[in-house]
């Protein structure tokens, strides 16, 4: 039990979150809390008059990131978030560069103004949130008791608040902020998924009650800004910056624009509207869609969600082509794309959606074999069995109860 050891776990929790790697990370990070505890983190360190400088700085920025730690995987598993985090306020480090802080520095060690980049920087702008999110993510998985609409539009103004304040940041920032496109897109990308988590379920009732669209407008607007970082990623051509890459890699906030989060909100979304256009929910008739101006200025508007969807749909796939499997997530854009297509030409979409998850099945069973990531399982390497519903059930869904259901 040591800083260095609260170190290594740190970076070995971060490290499993940005490979996409199997476990639950709840459990470690509860193991993690609990070390920090126990060597004393919570405590200010000014309490301590004989620790040096470089000490009193390192355990402020390191109970800092345990606690950041513990409330993006408490977010991330819907599991409720300990007490004990929200009990110690973390007195904020100085944002002072590293090599400042070594002895032999000839620096001061005066502070920087918060709009100088330092090592430390980053997590100064996160902190001045941390209160907030710790509020947010406490509301999202407390099972007895549910959010007011007002309520969840005050703490969503106050989030949209800290996203404004993080754009200012890098825009006035100097130093490390120079380069920080990747650290903005993170960071922005962190706020409006609790934005979007937030407004969900009124997004959900909007489709129904017109009272709740506000919270439809800012889950939409969440949903564009975080579904258009994901532009960057142009698989297989040009070159891919940071934010892609970890994009490929990572899981939960580190899957960025192509998470399971943005591509479910932007298919309601999709989805919603083709159901507005059709009226009273029956499919129209194509002579009638054809000549209606509504329907063609609706059909128009819609278009780059569509066209941000396919474009997901498509790096889904080079991405399961490169070895990295995301096949659920690309199997259900699949069906998403197929229903809203059915829909607009007035057919039946369940057949088509059917249909739509055996092609991107069978077409998922080919790239895996290809990458050798089957792992001998036998519904993949059986050819005789390849295109039966039992095989598909293989990825997760079950076909053959779908199949069998009544109209």
């Amino acid at each position: 039990m040591s800083l260095e050891g609260v170190q290594v776990f740190c970076l070995l929790i971060l490290t499993r979150e940005a490979n996409s790697l199997g476990g639950p990370a709840s459990i470690a990070t509860e193991s993690l809390l609990k070390l920090a505890f126990t060597i004393g983190l919570h405590l200010d360190p000014s309490a301590f008059p004989s620790l040096p400088k470089l000490q009193v700085e390192l355990r402020r920025r390191l109970w800092v990131t345990v606690v950041e730690i513990t409330v993006l995987t408490s977010l991330d598993s819907t599991l409720p978030l300990s007490p004990l985090v929200g009990t110690y306020n973390p007195i904020p480090p100085a944002n002072i560069a590293d090599e400042e802080l070594i002895p032999a520095s000839p620096s001061d060690g005066t502070p920087h103004t918060r709009f100088y980049g330092t090592d430390c920087s980053l997590q100064l702008l996160l902190l001045r949130s941390l209160p907030l999110r710790i509020q947010v993510v406490q509301q999202l998985n407390n099972v007895h008791h549910d959010l007011s609409y007002e309520e969840t539009l005050e703490l969503g103004k106050s989030l949209s608040g800290h996203c404004r304040e993080i754009a200012a940041h890098f825009e006035k920032g100097t130093g490390l902020f120079d380069s920080g496109l990747f650290h903005r897109k993170l960071l922005d990308t962190y706020m409006r998924r609790l934005i979007l988590f937030l407004h969900r379920p009124f997004c959900l009732h909007a489709r129904k009650d017109p009272r709740f669209f506000i919270a439809r407008k800012i889950c939409l607007e969440s949903t564009l800004i975080t579904t258009g970082y994901a532009e960057s990623l142009n698989l297989p051509f040009g070159p891919l910056d940071d934010f892609a890459r970890m994009s490929i890699r990572g899981s939960g906030l580190f899957k960025g624009g192509i998470s399971s989060d943005a591509i479910s909100a932007l298919s309601v979304e999709i989805v919603s509207q083709v159901e507005e256009e059709n009226g009273s929910g029956e499919p129209a008739s194509p002579a009638i869609t054809a000549s209606d101006p509504l329907v063609q200025l609706s059909r128009a508007n819609r278009q780059p969600l569509m066209r941000r969807l396919e474009h997901i749909h498509e790096q889904l796939r080079q991405i399961l082509a490169l070895g990295r499997p995301s096949v659920k997530q690309l199997i259900f854009i699949s069906g998403i794309l197929a229903q809203v297509k059915a829909m607009e030409r007035g057919e039946d979409t369940r057949d088509a959606v059917i249909e739509a998850l055996k092609e991107s099945c069978k077409a998922s069973v080919y790239m895996l074999r290809e990458c050798g990531l089957s792992n001998g399982t036998p519904a993949m390497m059986d050819d005789g069995n390849l295109f039966s519903l039992e095989t598909l059930d293989w990825f997760g869904f079950n076909f053959s109860s779908l199949v069998s259901l009544q109209d």
